[in-house]
């Protein structure tokens, strides 16, 4: 009865996050337009770059959300109280948001003078840096939202999001009555949402609870976020290097192309994301109780309709192109071409594939297997990123990040899997 339960239970926060994306595609639509419209493709560029430092930003909270999310799970398992790791937790928090600050000072000059060094009379480092502290506390509202997922309240986490693009939207309405086209200010407004949700998040998660440094605690978090840490970190080298390259090699023009591009295809990623975060904490406690069995049906079903609806939806995409990239960005010169489109939803198929077996292998706490295999991957997206997008722009980016699945997540992972699944069902 109690597996039975989990599973609904887990699809049914999937169904709040695929309700909250609709309203969060709809309202990202309509920003996106705002956004060129009021500062422009130039200004666009900007904060595209700067969005995509989010994933190294993220790197801040030192992957405390996988490790407490896989320790609530066990602890719930072995019916330990959680109140002591919360607080601890947050104690955590609180230090990592003091020493954010000295290292952003640095980091907002280091960004000025290099990715938006084409763009300084857009943007200055003093606004830079609150737009990065914004960014800093977002990546930190993980923590919440993986306490939140893992005692299966996970709806609340899916519904943030949706909250963002509609206050995000309602800055923008803001700066557009006010008739402000100044960058600075308008991508600070839209950033502001990031901090309410941060607060919101604790709230629910944590609630006001005294943060408290526990010496035991601490050890059993810390031996977790070692791995999961430098997981992230080479992770980020495969999937966050993208903008950085792009701002090397592309114009601001085909930087905004390949945001609209993958902000469409994306909307699969982040549904079939939802499922995930969902069933990580299933299978942890899966796990745990040694149901081996069980975790290997979720991922063959979980894969089969992720691939199946990539495909439907793909294929949509692609016959309605002109039309879905107009609507998004009002500009009739930013078109998307059949062979982009094309190599994108290659792409969004393979992530689907791999990040359900590297999902499943952290929720067993095997990490090993993906902090060997990464940082070849990582070589490989970086070098084929940049040297493909030298001769192919855009396609060239695109294919440099195909490559550095296919030679070797996309086979190595689910080999890895089933063979410790195997060996778990002999034991």
């Amino acid at each position: 009865m109690l597996k039975k339960i989990k599973i609904e239970q887990y699809h049914y926060i999937a169904l709040v996050g695929w309700i909250a994306k609709i309203f969060t595609v709809i309202f990202s639509l309509i920003n996106t337009r705002m956004l060129l419209d009021i500062i422009g493709i130039e200004g666009f560029a900007v904060y595209t770059i700067i969005f995509s430092l989010l994933g190294w930003l993220s790197l801040l909270n030192f992957s405390i959300p996988s490790a407490v999310q896989n320790t609530i799970s066990k602890f719930t398992i072995e019916k330990k109280d959680i109140k002591i790791l919360l607080q601890t937790i947050l104690f955590m928090i609180i230090v990592i948001i003091l020493l954010s600050v000295p290292l952003l000072i640095i980091l907002s000059k280091i960004v000025y003078q290099t990715l938006l060094i084409d763009y300084q009379n857009l943007i200055e480092t003093e606004y830079l840096f609150v737009m990065l502290f914004l960014l800093v506390v977002f990546g930190l509202s993980e923590i919440f939202n993986k306490i939140l997922f893992s005692l299966h309240k996970g709806h609340l986490a899916n519904i943030y999001p949706a909250i963002i693009s509609v206050l995000s939207f309602v800055g923008l309405l803001f700066v557009e009555n006010r008739n402000l086209s100044d960058v600075n200010i308008v991508l600070i407004i839209f950033f502001v949402p990031y901090l309410f949700i941060f607060i919101v998040s604790y709230i629910q998660a944590v609630g006001f609870i005294r943060p408290n440094f526990d010496k035991n605690i601490f050890k059993i978090v810390i031996k977790l976020m070692k791995k999961f840490f430098l997981f992230a970190i080479l992770a980020a080298f495969v999937l966050k290097v993208d903008y950085i390259i792009m701002s090397q090699v592309l114009e601001a023009s085909d930087i905004a192309i390949y945001n609209l591009d993958m902000r469409v295809f994306n909307l699969i990623l982040f549904m079939y994301g939802t499922i995930l975060a969902a069933l990580w904490p299933v299978s942890a406690e899966m796990f745990h109780k040694k149901e081996y069995n069980s975790i290997l049906k979720n991922i063959r079903k979980n894969i089969f309709y992720g691939i199946a609806i990539s495909m439907l939806l793909g294929v949509f995409i692609i016959y309605f192109k002109d039309n879905i990239f107009l609507l998004l960005s009002g500009k009739t010169h930013l078109t998307v071409s059949f062979s982009t489109v094309f190599l994108t939803l290659l792409y969004i198929i393979i992530r689907i594939w791999t990040d359900s077996f590297a999902t499943i292998l952290q929720s067993m706490n095997e990490i090993n297997i993906l902090i060997y295999i990464v940082p070849a991957q990582a070589l490989i997206s970086i070098l084929g990123q940049y040297y493909l997008g030298q001769y192919y722009g855009l396609n060239g980016i695109i294919l440099g990040l195909i490559l550095s699945f296919l030679l070797t997540v996309v086979w190595l992972l689910p080999l890895k899997f089933h063979k410790l699944i195997k060996a778990h069902n002999n034991e």
